[in-house]
């Protein structure tokens, strides 16, 4: 008869797409701003494997929720797998930029990951010249697709 060949377990980790979305989120006007893996980032390509999925794992601000100025809305971040939400707001009375830091993860049929952080910011500035990339959907408090579960 026929040896069972053993399976082949592929042990590199793939990798993270480019990302395409906005590096700010501007204007400032409490609204969410959604970030897609299918719509933000480039194609994930691996090699060795068809598509690995990319989703987001975790996201967290260096200024807190409700702080002064910032329109006392909340939540400012939802994160589901697929997609996550931002609210474009920051501290009115501070001169720092809020930044978010939004954690991504690629996975493949093996069972490698890729984890990157993303720095997306919400400047202090209205028009801050280094902004990069283009917020494609916005979306008020009352959209469900924002909806903390």
């Amino acid at each position: 008869g026929q040896v069972a060949q053993p399976m082949l377990r592929l042990t590199t980790a793939p990798p993270i797409p480019t990302y395409l979305g906005p590096t700010c989120l501007q204007p400032p006007n409490h609204k969410f701003v959604v970030i897609r893996p299918d719509r933000e980032f480039g194609s994930v390509l691996d090699a060795c494997a068809p598509a690995p999925s990319l989703t987001f794992v975790s996201a967290s601000s260096n200024q807190p929720e409700d702080g002064l100025g910032d329109g006392s809305t909340s939540p400012d971040i939802v994160v589901f797998p697929d997609h996550v939400c931002l609210r474009s707001e920051r501290l009115g009375n501070s001169s720092e930029d809020r930044i978010y830091t939004v954690r991504v993860q690629t996975q493949d049929q093996s069972g490698n990951v890729s984890e990157q952080e993303l720095i997306i910011r919400v400047p202090h500035d209205r028009r801050d010249p280094n902004c990069q990339g283009t917020i494609s959907e916005v979306v008020s408090d009352s959209d469900p697709i924002c909806a903390p579960l």
